[in-house]
Parts: structure tokens; C-alpha cells; sequence
């Protein structure tokens, strides 16, 4: 990115943190006014960052802007993080993450750490990707409620597996038996993922 402090005799040196934090924004601000680039329709603008700061904070940008640094510092930032053309290019707005259809898969597993406690790891099963997706779109709803159980078990099957055939069924306490057309290169996962570690899981084709 951009260098504000080198170690060159003569260098600037900071005599408080709070001292070298100035120097750092007017250096940024400094560069970034430097590119010259055009005004335009900045994808980073979709953040509203002076909403994200307090009121006084925005009363203070209003009135006194030259006052509130802060705040021009961070929304150059993201004009340049999210645009493709002058800058960074991460290409994607941040209120995407929130929305998991249109999240990009980079950020997928992130999601799958959550759910499955680091135990999917998509860059090993990336034929996964967009199964796990769909399954995350109605994972709180319909999943979380039946974890564990021979329902449970039937619906990962098929969102996440893309089994069309899973039936679940409990032969005694601790042992379950799957009927399933799934991929068997999946069944060590499956037991990781949905299956309760005690239990004993024996897989049959329908």
C-alpha cells in the first residue's frame, strides 16, 4: 500500500503514538488526493462510512470536516479497497457478506468454520462450495432444531451431499443405519459433520 514511514537518516520519528496516528493520516490523505483521480460513483460510497461513526463524531465531519480527519481518511480507504479500476479491486460490496447468495466463495469457509467448527474444509472438497451454500441459505431455520437426529442427518444428505435418496433410521440406542445414493468417498465426512461421535453409522445403497 503506502509507505509513511521509512527508516532513512533524517526520517520522521513520532514522539507519541497519538503524534505518529496525525502523521499518518495526513500522510494518507496527502496521497490519496495526489492520484487526482476523477470524482465518480465509488462502489465504497455504499458504505456511508459517516454513518458509521457516532453523532458528535458526524456533527463534528458537518460542521468542521477539516477538524475530523478520521473521517476522510476511512471513506478514501474504501473507495479505493472496493474499486476495480484505480484501485484495490476487491470487486465486491460489504453488504454482500450478509447476503449468501451473493457472497463470494473466497469467503465461504469462513461460514463453514462456524457450522462446522473448522471440521469442512472447502479448499479439499471444493466441488462442495455450492451445495454448502444452499445448505447455509435454510441452515438456521430447518437444521439446527434436528441436529443429531436420524431428520437431521436425512437433511444433510441432501443439501450439503446432494444425496437424492436418504432415509435415516435408528436401528437401537447408539447405532444408525443410512440408506443413501450419496457419493461414498463422503461417508468418513458425513459421519464428522452430522452424526453424533458415539454413534455407530452403517451406510447401505437403496
Amino acid at each position: 500500500m503506502i509507505l509513511f514511514f521509512n527508516n532513512s537518516p533524517g526520517a520522521f520519528v513520532p514522539d507519541s503514538v497519538q503524534t505518529g496516528i496525525d502523521r499518518i493520516v495526513r500522510n494518507t490523505l496527502s496521497t490519496l488526493r495526489s492520484l487526482r483521480i476523477p470524482e465518480k460513483s465509488w462502489d465504497g460510497d455504499k458504505i456511508q462510512v459517516e454513518k458509521q461513526f457516532p453523532k458528535w463524531v458526524q456533527t463534528g465531519y458537518k460542521d468542521y470536516p477539516s477538524k475530523v480527519p478520521s473521517v476522510d481518511f476511512f471513506i478514501n480507504y474504501y473507495r479505493w479497497l472496493f474499486d476495480l479500476e484505480e484501485g484495490y479491486g476487491c470487486g465486491f460490496y460489504l453488504e454482500d457478506l450478509r447476503n449468501i447468495s451473493n457472497i463470494p466463495d473466497r469467503f465461504l469457509q469462513g461460514y463453514a468454520d462456524v457450522i462446522f467448527a473448522g471440521q469442512l474444509d472447502l479448499d479439499v472438497y471444493p466441488e462442495l462450495k455450492e451445495n454448502f451454500r444452499k445448505c447455509l441459505l435454510t441452515y438456521h431455520r430447518d437444521y439446527v432444531r434436528i441436529k443429531g437426529t436420524p431428520e437431521g442427518m436425512e437433511f444433510m444428505l441432501k443439501s450439503l451431499f446432494g444425496a437424492t435418496v436418504a432415509e435415516a433410521s435408528t436401528l437401537y440406542e447408539t447405532n444408525i443405519k443410512i440408506v443413501t445414493d450419496m457419493n461414498s468417498n463422503y461417508q468418513t465426512l458425513f459421519k464428522l459433520l452430522a452424526c453424533p461421535f458415539s454413534f455407530d453409522v452403517t451406510f447401505a445403497s437403496p
